[in-house]
């Protein structure tokens, strides 16, 4: 499905592990409670598209364009996040555990009571970011910019 064209298009709880959704458009798509797990979505579109409590375990995430995506307590675990567009997104509840990011910006990110424990953060923008209650167990963080971050517990 390389550079498929699903934008506002109803997926939700649908399977699509593993899928090759390269540089797709799925701007709007309702992905709620789908399994990505293991799909490539590198240069993909899901402007505003929900994801809430869908699965993207061990995806490729590289230059996807997820602002303002609705992805509530969605797994991201081990996941690669390299330049993704993250930008007004909720990812309030979700499981980023073991994911890794690098290059980009989660400035102004709700990350509220999100699981980022053993992640590797690289070139990270948090400004803004709200980190309440989340889980930061042996984060690893690399010229990654936290002041601003909203930390209240």
């Amino acid at each position: 499905m390389y550079k498929a064209k699903l934008g506002n298009a109803d997926l939700s709880h649908a399977d699509l592990t593993g899928a090759d959704l390269r540089a797709g458009n799925l701007k709007g798509a309702n992905l709620t409670g789908a399994n990505m797990k293991a799909s490539n979505l590198k240069e993909a579109n899901l402007v505003n598209a929900a994801l809430d409590n869908g699965n993207l375990e061990g995806s490729q995430l590289q230059e996807a364009d997820f602002s303002g995506a609705s992805l509530k307590n969605a797994s991201l675990s081990n996941t690669v996040l390299e330049k993704t567009n993250l930008s007004k997104a909720d990812l309030s509840g979700a499981k980023l555990n073991r994911a890794w990011l690098q290059e980009m910006s989660l400035s102004g990110v709700n990350l509220t009571g999100a699981d980022l424990s053993k992640t590797e953060l690289q070139e990270v923008d948090l400004n803004g970011a709200n980190l309440t209650d989340v889980d930061m167990t042996k984060v690893i963080l690399k010229d990654t910019r936290i002041d601003g971050a909203i930390c209240a517990a």
